[in-house]
């Protein structure tokens, strides 16, 4: 059970304990069989949206407001083999994605990337890992790269909003192409209407790369009201606009 050793590797993770994570990992994959091994377009849209966006975002809320996730003990055991597709081993691909995540923020970025290029072997359509690597491609500066991953998965489901999401976060931070950014922005957010952290970005975009208050006050208020009310990341970018944009200091 994938999910299983998804969720103990991150407990480790959150204890800071990543050579248990690593090993929990490593065992899951040794162990856990891909159900689903890839996303083709038209299938797996909201599951990978979510993978995606918990394991590689950390979150892109915090980003930038602009200075800155006994009965079994009866049953058969499973052969400790795993399935196979197509005649090929199958192996659990949201967990190499995962996996890879963790590599990154513990700062084996080499490590990392060979994980997503195995995820992305057994499965080149699987929009998480494209996501993944390329959120890790831009953090690292490889923004072109960056670029090709997400439009890749962009190009393999046109309705993933966490993919949109991302598209919008490199146009505007390493191409400053701002009018793609923002239509990336709005589909993601006409597909998923209550999600703050795009609300975030795209009104950080409009308050300091492009200048306009108002738009990013209209993008913070619906925000809270579509989405958590007490959400720290809004309020605290908020604020800052209203002292540094408008000077308002009784409102920040």
């Amino acid at each position: 059970e994938g999910r299983a050793w998804l969720g103990l590797a991150r407990l480790a993770e959150r204890a800071n304990n990543f050579a248990l994570a690593r090993r929990l990992f490593q065992y899951g994959v040794r162990f856990a069989a891909t159900t689903v091994t890839a996303t083709t377009p038209g299938t797996g849209t909201s599951q990978d949206a979510t993978v995606s966006e918990r394991a590689t975002s950390s979150t892109e809320e915090e980003s930038r407001p602009a200075s800155r996730e006994t009965a079994n003990a009866r049953r058969p055991r499973r052969a400790r083999v795993a399935p196979t597709l197509n005649g090929s081993p199958s192996v659990n691909i949201h967990l190499l994605q995962a996996w890879a995540v963790m590599e990154e923020s513990a700062g084996n970025v080499d490590r990392a990337r060979k994980l997503l290029r195995s995820a992305l072997r057994a499965a080149p359509h699987h929009v998480a890992s494209l996501v993944a690597f390329a959120m890790l491609e831009h953090r690292q500066g490889n923004d072109e790269a960056a670029l090709l991953y997400v439009s890749e998965a962009n190009k393999v489901d046109p309705e993933n909003y966490y993919a949109l999401h991302v598209r919008g976060l490199i146009e505007w931070r390493a191409f400053r192409r701002y009018e793609v950014a923002r239509r990336a922005f709005e589909k993601s957010l006409a597909l998923n209407p209550s999600n703050s952290v795009t609300y975030h970005a795209y009104a950080c975009m409009e308050a300091w790369a492009l200048g306009n208050v108002q738009r990013a006050r209209e993008l913070f208020d619906t925000a809270l009201k579509k989405g958590n009310p007490r959400n720290r990341f809004i309020l605290q970018s908020w604020a800052l606009l209203e002292a540094e944009k408008a000077d308002d200091l009784q409102a920040a």
